[in-house]
């Protein structure tokens, strides 16, 4: 038997029963711990989904929800300002992911 490693995944979007790339997001995550054990950098208003589908208490998963404060997440409006607040996100997930390891 192959020793489980550690997973770390980036999921900007990750719900169950969605299309696109929340339901990828949460394939990802489902098939990964199927053979290891994976921490899940997602955004906050993603929680509730996760928490619905079994609690959110996938067997070796383990859920960090990180997003910007209400007030920064003006950019999210317009094409261009999603675009930019996605990049921004994947920077401080970048900066998080190094302060767990």
């Amino acid at each position: 038997m192959q020793k489980r490693l550690k997973v770390l995944l980036s999921a900007y979007a990750c719900e169950s029963g969605k299309g696109s790339e929340p339901g990828v997001g949460w394939n990802w995550v489902n098939q990964i711990a199927r053979f290891h054990d994976v921490w899940v950098i997602t955004r906050a208003n993603n929680r509730e989904s996760i928490e619905r589908e079994n609690g959110g208490a996938l067997s070796g998963v383990h859920w960090i929800y990180f997003d910007y404060p209400g007030w920064a997440r003006f950019w999210k409006r317009g094409q261009r300002g999603v675009h930019l607040y996605y990049y921004l996100w994947q920077i401080a997930v970048y900066f998080l992911a190094r302060r767990l390891h």
